[in-house]
Parts: structure tokens; C-alpha cells; sequence
């Protein structure tokens, strides 16, 4: 193989990876929308509830009303402890994901070093994104 096929090979290489890459990111960041969206609607619905508890007329209406959406709010919970519990598994996959990168990134640095064919690389790897987990609360 000559330096046009292993660059065509490398470049093709990339691409794909970039491709699964981004279409995992994009899940991610859909997920995350769509889990903002279901916290907000579980609120306001709370707040109407609340709200109905506060002006209902006859008080012996209200179990038929709230025991029903409080039944929904603990369902919905364990299903949410329940894709913690998976989520936690694709977490630690992508972190591994990502130590991987980050170990190639810096093996073919030192490689290129090494046979002084280097150029200055600019990289912030993936401590910013460690330590936007620090901050997830935020």
C-alpha cells in the first residue's frame, strides 16, 4: 500500500468514527432535551394540582383527582431509576470512549515527536468535559 492509500484509509477511518460520534452526541444532547421538557411538565402539573387541592370544593374529590397523578409521579420515578441504573453503564462506556481517544491522541503525538515530523497541536482533550461534570449541577 502507498502513503495515498494509508492516508485514504485513515481519513475514511475517521470519518466513520466522527460519524458514530456525533449521531451518540446528538442522542445525548436529544435525551437531555426531552428529560429538561418531562421536568418542567411534571412541575406545572404539580403546581395545577396543588392549585386544585387549594380550591376544590368538596375535599372528598380530591383523592380522586390526586391519588391517580401521585400513582403516575411514582411510576415515572421508578422508571427513572431504572434507566439511572442503565445510563450508568453507557456513562462509564463513554468515559472509556474517551480515555481511548485520549490515549491514542497522545501515543501519536509522542510517535510524531519521537520521529520529528511534529506540529504544534492545540487539543483541550477531555478535562474540560471532566470538569463540566463537576459543575452538572449548574
Amino acid at each position: 500500500m502507498d502513503e495515498k492509500c494509508y492516508g485514504e484509509q485513515i481519513r475514511k477511518s475517521i470519518d466513520d468514527l466522527d460519524q458514530s460520534l456525533r449521531e451518540l452526541q446528538e442522542r445525548h444532547i436529544k435525551a437531555a432535551f426531552f428529560l429538561g421538557y418531562t421536568r418542567e411538565a411534571v412541575k406545572y402539573s404539580g403546581d395545577r394540582l396543588l392549585n386544585y387541592i387549594t380550591y376544590a370544593g368538596d375535599p372528598q374529590d380530591i383523592p380522586g383527582v390526586v391519588d391517580p397523578s401521585v400513582r403516575f409521579y411514582e411510576s415515572l420515578k421508578g422508571e427513572a431509576h431504572d434507566e439511572i441504573s442503565r445510563s450508568s453503564l453507557s456513562d462509564r462506556r463513554i468515559r472509556t470512549i474517551a480515555s481511548s481517544a485520549t490515549s491514542v491522541s497522545s501515543s501519536t503525538g509522542v510517535m510524531s515527536d519521537i520521529t520529528g515530523h511534529s506540529s504544534p497541536v492545540v487539543f483541550s482533550g477531555p478535562t474540560s468535559a471532566f470538569r463540566l461534570e463537576d459543575r452538572r449541577e449548574e
